[in-house]
C-alpha cells in the first residue's frame, strides 16, 4: 500500500475543533464538514488516486 501524507495550513475557516461557541468539526466557512476545504481536498484526492492531485475548486 502506497500511504502519502500531506500538510494543509490554515486558520479556524479552514479548519475548527468543537468547543463552546463552536460545534462541528470542519471549517468555520462551511455550513458541514463535507463543504469546507479540508474534506473536499481529502475526497479529490481520493478519486484521483494515480496523480494525487486536485483539481481546481
Amino acid at each position: 500500500m502506497d500511504v502519502q501524507t500531506g500538510l494543509i495550513l490554515g486558520n479556524s475557516i479552514t479548519l475548527h475543533s468543537p468547543c463552546s461557541y463552536w460545534w462541528g468539526s470542519w471549517g468555520m466557512a462551511a455550513s458541514s464538514a463535507e463543504h469546507d476545504f479540508v474534506h473536499i481536498l481529502a475526497n479529490m484526492q481520493d478519486k484521483c488516486p494515480p496523480c494525487k492531485t486536485a483539481p481546481y475548486l
